[in-house]
């Protein structure tokens, strides 16, 4: 009699049940256009945008491109100190001197006391030219070798600061494209308990389920109500992150678009390849190499003062130089100008001969340290290299186990909660069936998302993208990894 009560039961509830999964999914489907049309003021955010805005407005980055703005006007500086000399010009000073003298010489030369000491007054005004060239052993080469390999660490630098930046941006665009389809899981899963709560109270009511099935399916809503809450928090703090690691602060209020997870079969790579491509394009190993160039000069610097130094010179005044205010602001050219030219020839090393000597040593020591440190780093991206490889193809074997364990929580499921109509199961134990299929649908899209971080800590390392073209999510027709329901043309997330 017990059996066929359920199976009355069943064929009682059946009308009721399928009328309502459509109503509880269009009621989701309601619940969604409504906050679709609240946010119709918001932009939609691709990740091409999002990176476009980083590169414009990122202050990291932008910093290192104010920094190459540099490299222009100090080389155009150095040549002009090299090559051309140095000028200084007087373009007019003009002055008014007087002078008591109170002793005197006689003939002999001895000192006599002026037998009329008179104020004598003088006017000048002048103008001159000085120009000034310097020379020591190869100083003019070592001064722009030294510039370029400076410019040539501020364009590293930016480069490094460009990559940087989009993989931060695409990491946290990932990381919210994960948190909203994790959001949308757990509003799923939200209507499959409620689903499940009504049908507890109608089982309830034909005398076949009991109170404390129908409480513990109002907890299970009250529980993912709360999941779902949290959930959502975490969703705007990751929109947080992206919008302050973007940078604009003008940017409007924005939705996501749907991207493609970068997800595919790793075992292609070859980690050889991969750590041969890092040793030319990670930033790291780039900058390494510049510091040894510059230590290099330093050392052709310090075995330049060994060398003697040539100056010359240069001097073209005007003076014009009168008793009294004759020439005060005389600025006519009457007088001839007066015209000097030296040529200096000094040894700087004999005059501080140990200094030199232990400023070359100390150059020597910096170059040598400075391969170590290159080679230092190399070993270091190397690792990071073999390391981020051996990361991504475990995220790859995980999400192999994932999917295969989503599909079976979710046919566990599908049969428990057949088991439960026919009164073979009780809804406690229908329970850890939704626990198990709950975290089974966490974990693949956590999974799926842990492979595309650890594709971009990969790619970071190398310093260059090294997924393929294509390199699209093969498992789910959704890109972030979410199941279908029926507002999305699939299946109801299922009630009971």
């Amino acid at each position: 009699m017990k059996a066929r009560g359920v199976v009355l039961a069943a064929v009682f509830l059946a009308p009721q049940l399928c009328a309502a999964a459509p109503a509880r999914a269009q009621q989701t489907a309601a619940t969604r256009m409504a906050q679709s049309a609240s946010s119709q003021d918001t932009v939609t955010l691709t990740l091409d945008d999002a990176l476009r805005i980083a590169e414009g407005h990122n202050p990291a980055y932008q910093q290192a491109v104010n920094n190459t703005r540099l490299n222009g006007p100090e080389m155009e500086q150095a040549w002009f100190d090299n090559i051309l000399p140095s000028a200084s010009v007087t373009l007019f000073t003009t002055g008014y001197t007087g002078n008591l003298t109170r002793r005197a010489t006689d003939n002999f030369g001895n000192p006599i006391e002026q037998p009329v000491t008179e104020w004598a007054y003088f006017s000048n005004t002048q103008q001159g030219l000085n120009l000034t060239w310097s020379i020591q052993g190869a100083s003019l080469f070592n001064t722009i070798h030294r510039q370029k390999v400076t410019n040539r660490r501020r364009s590293v630098a930016e480069a490094g600061a460009r990559s940087t930046a989009q993989i931060d941006v695409e990491r946290l665009y990932m990381d919210a494209l994960g948190q909203r389809a994790l959001l949308r899981t757990e509003q799923e899963l939200l209507d499959a308990r409620q689903v499940d709560e009504d049908v507890t109270k109608r089982l309830f009511n034909l005398a076949t389920g009991s109170q404390v099935d129908v409480l513990n399916a109002e907890l299970a809503v009250e529980q993912q109500r709360q999941s779902l809450q949290q959930q959502r928090a975490t969703f705007e703090k990751a929109l947080l992150s992206l919008r302050t690691e973007l940078g604009d602060t003008d940017l409007p209020p924005f939705r996501l678009d749907s991207a493609a997870l970068p997800i595919f079969d790793p075992t292609s790579l070859d980690a050889d390849t991969l750590v041969a491509t890092a040793v030319g394009a990670n930033p790291d190993v780039l900058d390494a190499r510049s510091a040894v160039d510059l230590a290099r000069v330093g050392v052709s610097e310090s075995h330049a003062s060994w060398w003697p130094r040539l100056t010359a010179n240069l001097q073209i005044t005007r003076q014009a130089y009168q008793s009294e205010t004759q020439a005060l602001f005389d600025a006519s050219w009457n007088e001839p100008l007066d015209k000097r030219f030296q040529v200096f020839l000094s040894f700087p090393a004999l005059d501080d001969f140990f200094s030199t000597r232990q400023r070359q040593v100390q150059a020597s020591v910096q170059l040598d340290n400075a391969r170590q440190a290159q080679r230092q780093q190399r070993l270091t991206v190397e690792q990071e290299v073999r390391g981020a490889l051996l990361d991504l193809n475990n995220q790859w074997q995980l999400l192999q186990v994932r999917e295969r364990s989503g599909e079976i929580a979710a046919k566990a499921l599908e049969l428990a909660r057949a088991e439960y109509r026919l009164g073979g199961r009780t809804f406690q134990e229908l329970r850890q069936t939704f626990r198990d299929d709950a975290d089974a649908r966490r974990q693949l899209i956590q999974s799926r998302h842990d492979f595309v971080d650890a594709l971009l800590n990969l790619e970071a390392a190398v310093g260059r993208r090294v997924r393929p073209r294509e390199a699209l999510d093969p498992g789910s027709s959704d890109p972030e990894g979410v199941r279908p329901t029926s507002a999305d043309g699939g299946d109801a997330p299922g009630g009971l």
